[in-house]
C-alpha cells in the first residue's frame, strides 16, 4: 500500500511540472497580436544589405486606349499593287510603322514579304486616303523593306507620327502587349495578349539576323510589319509571322526592333542590307558522334572558302566552332545568328576546337557582297 501511494505521488508531481512546462513553451510559441505590445530583443548590428528592385511597367485597367491613341498615327496601312496582263491591280495588304523622319520624307519599315513582287506601293493612315511610296529596298531574309513617303504628297489632316521605340531585352516573358496593324484589310485594329517566349528561331528565318519574339496577340493577315507595343506605347517588336494549323493557336512571332530599325536603315542608306560574311560551311553533330570522339559540343567545319574571313582567319576543314566572341555555338541557327547579327569589319574571337585543343582565332568579318557567285 505504500509502495502504491509513493507511485501515485510521483505521478501527479511529473504531470504538475509537464504542465507547468508547455503551458511555458506554448506561451512562448503564441502568435502575437499586432496591437500587443512586445519586448523584442534587439539583434547585434548587421551591415546593411543592399535591396535592388526592378522597375515593370505593366497594363493597368483602362491603360490600353490611351496607348493605342499614342500609336496609332505612327501605324499605316501598305497596299501592293502588281501589273498583270489585264493592267495594274491591288494584289495585298499589310502594315508598316513610321520609324524615322527627315526635312523630306517618313520612313516605314514593314515586312519584306508585303511588299515583294510589288509594281506600285501606296500607305496611309486609313484606307480612305493612301498616298504613294517608294520601295527603297528589302531584304527577304530578314523580312525587312523600307519605304519612304514624302512629306510633300500628304495633306496636313494625315500626317503621321514617328513611333516612339522601345528595347526588346527588356521584355519578360508574361508581360502584356499589343499588336497593332491593318488586320485582314479592314484597317487598323488592335489585339492583345503575352510575350509567351522570346528568342526563338523557327524554320523559314534560318538566316535572319536577330531571334524573334514569341506572343500569342492575334497576328492575322494584314497584320504583317505592324507594331508590338508595350505597356508604355513603345513599339518593341514588327509583327511577321503567324503559324496557321489546326494543331496551332496563339502563336505569332515578331521582330525585335531594335534589329529591325538596324536592317531598315541599312536599306534606306544603301537600297540592301549588307550582311556579314564568315565563309563556311558547317553541319551539326549528333550527340552520339560527339560521345564517340569525345567532342566538345560545337559545329563541325566541312569547307572552308578560299580568301574568306575564315581562311585569313585560320578556320580549318576540320574544326569545331565552339564559340563567337563569348556566345556559345551549338548549332547552326547560333553560328548564323552570331555572325549575321555583327557588322562588317568588325573582328571577332572564335574559339576552336582542333585535334585536342582549344584555339581562339581572330576573325575580321566582311560584307557577303564580295562572295556573291
Amino acid at each position: 500500500m505504500k509502495r502504491f501511494l509513493q507511485v501515485v505521488l510521483v505521478l501527479l508531481l511529473m504531470s504538475v511540472i509537464t504542465g507547468v512546462v508547455f503551458a511555458v513553451v506554448f506561451d512562448r510559441l503564441q502568435v502575437t497580436d499586432a496591437t500587443s505590445p512586445t519586448v523584442v530583443q534587439t539583434p547585434k548590428e548587421t551591415p546593411p544589405v543592399e535591396v535592388v528592385t526592378e522597375t515593370r511597367i505593366v497594363f493597368e485597367e483602362g491603360s490600353i486606349p490611351e496607348v493605342v491613341q499614342s500609336i496609332r498615327d505612327s501605324v499605316v496601312i501598305v497596299r501592293k499593287e502588281v501589273q498583270s496582263f489585264g493592267g495594274t491591280q491591288v494584289q495585298g495588304t499589310g502594315s508598316g510603322v513610321i520609324y524615322k523622319e527627315d526635312n523630306e520624307a517618313f520612313y516605314i519599315i514593314t515586312n519584306a514579304h508585303v511588299v515583294s513582287g510589288g509594281h506600285l506601293f501606296n500607305v496611309g493612315l486609313t484606307e480612305a486616303q493612301q498616298y504613294p511610296a517608294e520601295l527603297l529596298g528589302l531584304d527577304n531574309d530578314s523580312d525587312i523593306a523600307t519605304l519612304k513617303l514624302l512629306k510633300s504628297d500628304l495633306e496636313a489632316a494625315d500626317v503621321p507620327v514617328v513611333a516612339r521605340t522601345g528595347n526588346s531585352t527588356d521584355l519578360f516573358v508574361g508581360e502584356t502587349v499589343l499588336a497593332v496593324g491593318n488586320a485582314l484589310g479592314y484597317g487598323q485594329s488592335v489585339t492583345k495578349g503575352i510575350v509567351s517566349a522570346v528568342g526563338r528561331d523557327i524554320e523559314g528565318m534560318k538566316n535572319a539576323a536577330y531571334r524573334l519574339i514569341q506572343t500569342d496577340a492575334a497576328i492575322n493577315p494584314g497584320n504583317s510589319g505592324g507594331a508590338l507595343v508595350n505597356a508604355a506605347g513603345e513599339v518593341v517588336g514588327i509583327n511577321t509571322v503567324k503559324i496557321a494549323s489546326t494543331e496551332v493557336e496563339g502563336v505569332g512571332f515578331a521582330i525585335p526592333m531594335e534589329a529591325a530599325k538596324q536592317i531598315a536603315e541599312a536599306i534606306r542608306e544603301k537600297g540592301y542590307f549588307p550582311r556579314t560574311f564568315l565563309g563556311v560551311t558547317v553541319r551539326n553533330l549528333d550527340f552520339s558522334t560527339l560521345f564517340m570522339y569525345d567532342y566538345p559540343l560545337g559545329v563541325y567545319v566541312e569547307y572552308v572558302t578560299p580568301n574568306s574571313p575564315a581562311q585569313k582567319g585560320g578556320i580549318q576543314k576540320g574544326d569545331l566552332i565552339l564559340k563567337i566572341g563569348d556566345s556559345e555555338v551549338t548549332n547552326f541557327s547560333d553560328l548564323v545568328y552570331e555572325i549575321t547579327s555583327r557588322s562588317v569589319g568588325e573582328e571577332v574571337i572564335i574559339t576552336v576546337y582542333r585535334q585536342q585543343n582549344t584555339l581562339e582565332l581572330p576573325v575580321i568579318l566582311e560584307s557577303n557582297d564580295s562572295f556573291q557567285n
